[in-house]
């Protein structure tokens, strides 16, 4: 039960924290549209979106590439039974698409409503929202695997079979199946 929670809440955290600041935005009604500044904003963020999809998109094939040689890449694909790496991933790639169109349009501002362009505002904001925090738990996941060593992930895997078996009758029969 601990881990179903647990596991909604970490996939579903970038989004519940980006529709609480558009609730802000909203209710503030805070006007970005007509800051001078907008049209650098959009350039940031089109930058920022493509250098962590290029990111991403590079660091595929290096975590496949070890996917034979390192333990901790084996660990993953092998125990990752909801494929939460693939998700995280993919979700941070599909997210940053849309917000790069988003914001490819919002340079067109000037050819929309006013209505329509307000609501085009609240999307992109959102889909920054998401964005950063996929890309932050992302980026987490990554890291934690890269820097955890093969003692933690063995740690993992006998906590999760003491259910069964004690930690010595594991112990004991890798020391005597090497």
């Amino acid at each position: 039960m601990k881990e179903t929670i647990k596991y909604y809440c970490e996939r579903l955290y970038p989004y519940i924290v980006s529709l609480v600041i558009i609730s802000f935005v909203v209710y503030k009604k805070i006007d970005i549209i007509h800051d001078g500044n907008m049209n650098s904003a959009l350039d940031g963020v089109n930058t920022f979106a493509a250098l962590i999809i290029g990111f991403l998109g590079a660091m595929l094939p290096v975590v496949l590439g070890m996917k034979n040689e390192s333990k901790i890449v084996k660990y993953v694909f092998e125990k990752d039974e909801k494929k939460l790496f693939l998700k995280y991933i993919k979700s941070t790639i599909k997210i940053g698409l849309l917000l790069v169109c988003v914001t490819i349009g919002l340079y067109f501002r000037k050819s929309f409503a006013d209505k329509t362009i307000l609501r085009i505002i609240y999307l992109w904001i959102f889909l920054l929202g998401v964005f950063v925090l996929c890309t932050y738990r992302c980026l987490s996941n990554m890291l934690n695997l890269i820097f955890s060593r093969d003692s933690d992930l063995e740690d993992v895997t006998i906590t999760r079979n003491t259910t069964t078996k004690t930690k010595r009758e594991i112990e004991m029969e890798r020391k005597y199946k090497a």
